[in-house]
């Protein structure tokens, strides 16, 4: 690992020599991908979901898509008159996250209609029932579905069905929009995947790694961390793997590794917060990162500010809409809105960006559909532009301290890594409340490929960086199982 740097030495000399030849450098997560564009002073540097669209020529379905994607559906079912925008909007991110989800887990989309169109059997019918009329799934009432068992299952079947057949339909046929995981498919069925190289890929999904193994047998380079040692210590989280064209060592030494307690989590976050601010000052051109979540990430950037090194901060993502027109307008008005205080939408004019282009859209949408004087059409837009940001800020090239979830950091190799709080699904909730019935969940979302994913993010996080800093409340209920896997690895050694 050099000085101050994401990517350790024996990985910058093929990945320069490739930046050279006009390759294409394949991540994981777009966050990491970002930061090596910064880091390489390199455009060319894609997440690998946005690779697969683009070397397609396809689009992936935006909010909006969804939205109305979801729309179409209801009419298929039932003559559907509903304004539930919020309600609709909750369902359609459901559906296509869940979607995204079968497809990574299996290695083709026949396999997923195969299983899909097996699930006609009284018993398996009769499991939606209950996870339909499970209290916490209020979005549900979206779909007009039978309310009760009295009502014929297979009918409820059938309409489940059609309205899921459309909704796919609306987004594929209407739309000309695939998910990223079937741009993927796509690329397995006829591979060209020219000047491409892939780096840090350790997905345990079978559709993944169906796609590094035909990659590597047609040369496609593909580079990463040797894992040799992980796969000794953890042989239940790191099964054999697609094979690399090339691998850097790891790191020959121990790494000191320190656990901190305090009574309560605002102590915990204000004195790793400290911590970090004066090993910054003592090493101001070391890497750093901090894992914790996206809650504590917000307190932890306020009090690290407060010790006056903002400056060295990763930038926060912000939502899409703030820096654009429309953002700057609705602004102004969202406490009238809110209060219910508005009787017609502010008018805007918007500038010429893809930015701001898709706020626009998003916009007049939402202000074709929603009334001005209902403080829920605000709340809903609200939410609707703060959690969607598909264009990301770069990182800066002076950036020492990135804060992120797991997925944001595993790739990198930093000089210390400050841990607050941590949970014991790293990964957040493995499984998401859904219309897929238990005998498919069980079938496509499986606990232990995100325990899996979640082990081998972990330990190349810690095993790549030279020190390791847990920061948590005290006391038994706040211990993670990450500390067990530190005291009982002779790849580590506590202080």
């Amino acid at each position: 690992m050099t000085e101050g740097g994401l990517l350790p030495a024996a990985l910058l000399g093929p990945l320069s020599e490739a930046c050279a030849r006009g390759y294409t450098i394949v991540v994981a997560d777009p966050f990491f991908a970002e930061a090596l564009k910064a880091e390489m002073g390199y455009a060319q540097v894609q997440d690998l979901f946005s690779w697969a669209s683009a070397t397609l020529g396809v689009s992936k379905p935006d909010p909006v898509d969804l939205l109305l994607a979801c729309r179409e559906a209801l009419t298929v079912i039932q003559s559907y008159k509903g304004d539930s925008l919020a309600g609709e909007w909750e369902l359609a991110q459901r559906l296509g996250r869940d979607w995204q989800e079968v497809l990574l887990h299996t290695p083709s989309l026949r396999e997923a209609s195969a299983y899909w169109d097996e699930l006609a059997s009284h018993r398996q019918i009769q499991g939606l029932f209950s996870l339909y009329q499970d209290a916490s799934l209020d979005w549900l009432g979206v779909l007009p579905l039978p309310q009760r068992k009295s009502d014929a299952m297979r009918v409820f079947w059938s309409c489940l069905r059609e309205f899921l057949d459309a909704y796919q339909r609306a987004l594929r046929e209407k739309r000309k929009v695939l998910f990223s995981e079937e741009a993927i498919h796509r690329l397995l069925e006829n591979p060209n995947w020219d000047r491409v190289l892939f780096l840090h890929l350790y997905s345990p999904y079978p559709l993944i790694n169906k796609l590094l193994s035909i990659a590597y047998e047609k040369g496609v380079e593909i580079w990463g961390w040797d894992v040799k040692t992980l796969r000794e210590h953890l042989p239940e989280v790191w099964d054999p793997l697609p094979p690399l064209t090339g691998a850097a060592s790891w790191p020959d030494r121990v790494r000191p590794v320190s656990i901190s307690e305090l009574p309560s989590l605002v102590e915990v976050v204000e004195a790793a917060a400290q911590a970090v601010a004066s090993y910054v000052r003592a090493q101001p051109t070391a890497r750093v990162a901090v894992w914790c979540e996206e809650e504590i990430a917000f307190l932890f950037r306020h009090l690290f500010e407060r010790e006056g090194m903002g400056a060295f901060l990763s930038p926060s993502v912000l939502p899409l809409w703030a820096g654009t027109q429309v953002g700057k307008v609705l602004a102004e008005h969202m406490g009238s809105g809110l209060r219910g205080e508005l009787s017609a939408w502010p008018s805007v004019e918007c500038a010429d960006s893809p930015q701001e282009k898709w706020v626009q859209r998003v916009y007049e949408w939402v202000c074709e559909k929603a009334h001005p004087g209902e403080p829920a059409s605000w709340q809903f837009l609200l939410a609707f532009l703060q959690t969607h940001t598909p264009i990301l800020s770069p990182f800066s090239p002076d950036t020492r301290v990135y804060v992120g979830r797991l997925t944001q950091l595993a790739g990198g190799a930093y000089d210390a890594v400050f841990i607050i709080q941590p949970s014991e699904e790293p990964l957040g909730r493995w499984s998401r409340p859904s219309f897929w019935l238990f005998s498919l969940r069980n079938r496509f979302f499986p606990r232990e490929r995100h325990h899996q994913l979640s082990w081998r993010l972990q330990s190349l996080l810690l095993w790549g960086s030279r020190e390791v800093h847990i920061w948590r409340q005290a006391g038994e209920e706040f211990r993670s199982p990450l500390e067990d896997f530190l005291r009982h690895t002779k790849l580590f050694e506590l202080d």
